[in-house]
């Protein structure tokens, strides 16, 4: 017969042996340690600076908040949606770039007298980080038009 001494001893030491098991799934443990308490950049979403019936120009600015073990940005840019919150995907974003830094970018090819939201994001290794939903709506009419010369 087993003594119940002994199966709270099992118990106890498997408990303590999934936590450290937990733990260290939660950290990965090939990671740089710089990289290891840092977290997503901040990025801002300025004003919009211009706006067509096709085109929104639209400027904002990514810093490290301060943080010295900030990760490099990757990737930052502007996404846009007609619903409420728009996120990074391949049809909705256009990339300016990397790294911190004020940019500024002109979105194209959208519809006139059309209520678009826009926002800045930044991304790196933690992952992605949004600034403020701006609001804006395209004004009535034809986008720009150029006459080319033709030979």
């Amino acid at each position: 017969m087993v003594k119940p001494l002994n199966i709270y001893i099992k118990l106890i030491a498997i408990t303590i042996g999934f936590v450290f098991l937990y733990q260290s799934c939660l950290n990965d443990p090939f990671m740089p340690e710089e990289f290891l308490n840092a977290t997503i950049p901040s990025v801002e979403t300025l004003k919009v600076t211009n706006k067509t019936a096709t085109t929104i120009t639209n400027n904002a600015d990514c810093d490290n908040d301060g943080i010295p073990n900030g990760t490099e940005v990757t990737e930052r840019g502007f996404c846009w949606s007609t619903g409420d919150s728009p996120e990074v995907t391949a049809d909705n974003k256009i990339e300016v770039g990397e790294g911190l830094g004020a940019f500024t970018e002109t979105v194209k090819s959208l519809l006139p007298n059309q209520t678009y939201r826009i926002r800045a994001y930044a991304i790196n290794a933690k992952g992605i980080a949004y600034g403020d939903i701006e609001e804006v709506k395209t004004i009535k009419g034809l986008g720009v038009v150029k006459t080319l010369d033709v030979d």
